[in-house]
């Protein structure tokens, strides 16, 4: 569903990745790792249109993203961010509800569609009993949650999560991500993670994409390319892998000794 071909991004007049060559299809759930700086969020924020490519082609469903119209691509890509800054008082209902804009005319407001599809993510993700409480009041995990909402209700075919789990608790952590891959299983959805937390990412993702140095250093699944050794290479030597007993996955472990 997303292809980059030979894909260059700057960040300012920072060179961040160079001639980055990825193919991401829609029955995956990809991880995107790497230490800080090496352009992880730049990749995605170019994906959905936000950075223009120095230079390289993005293609979404085999059309050069430039050829969408930023209300046609909000139909295929949804974005959810670390963080969301608000200039007005909006309800937790309002927040979620705007997901559903790339589906309204200037000729009409919200349908009862609408309002039902907001209804049930609500629900879902334990917000309908601040559905009427202004956002800016709610805690960090809360405004999170609905950020993570109001991107589910706009029902795109591709997910974009832009270490979107970082002010949630453990628990809302693992069933969000639980529900993501759900949701990645049974209705094909092509959902793409940006994450610092490695574990998360290696027991749910089928394929990771490891970033370093303005390249890819490494794609596969996490149980075939994360070792002990390629993790001390990226993140240090107190850094270790073994295996989870349940998942067979890979676990990292700091080693206790500063």
């Amino acid at each position: 569903m997303i292809k980059t071909k030979n894909v260059s991004l700057n960040y300012g007049d920072k060179v961040v990745l160079e001639n980055i060559s990825l193919h991401f299809k829609k029955d995956k759930f990809y991880g995107i790792i790497g230490p800080n700086g090496v352009g992880k969020s730049t990749l995605l924020k170019s994906i959905i249109g936000y950075f223009a490519p120095k230079s390289g082609e993005i293609f979404i469903k085999d059309k050069l993203i430039s050829e969408y119209s930023h209300h046609d691509l909000a139909k295929i890509i949804s974005l959810i961010p670390q963080t969301i800054n608000l200039q007005f008082d909006y309800t937790v209902r309002e927040i979620v509800l705007m997901g559903r804009y790339p589906y309204i005319s200037y000729f009409r407001g919200y349908s009862k569609e609408d309002y039902e599809i907001c209804d049930r993510i609500l629900n879902r993700l334990d917000l309908w009993k601040y559905k009427d409480t202004n956002f800016t009041n709610l805690s960090g995990g809360e405004q999170q949650r609905s950020i993570i909402a109001r991107a589910l209700v706009q029902d795109t075919p591709i997910i974009l999560l832009d270490e979107a789990f970082s002010h949630l608790d453990l628990h809302h952590q693992l069933e969000l991500v639980e529900w993501l891959k759900n949701i990645n299983e049974n209705d094909n959805k092509l959902i793409i993670m940006v994450s610092h937390q490695l574990n998360l990412a290696f027991e749910f993702c089928n394929e990771l994409i490891i970033l370093k140095d303005k390249n890819v250093m490494m794609t596969g699944k996490p149980e075939e390319i994360i070792t002990t050794e390629m993790i001390q290479k990226i993140y240090g030597k107190k850094l270790f892998v073994n295996e989870n007993p349940h998942s067979k996955r890979p676990n990292i472990f700091f080693s206790g000794k500063l």
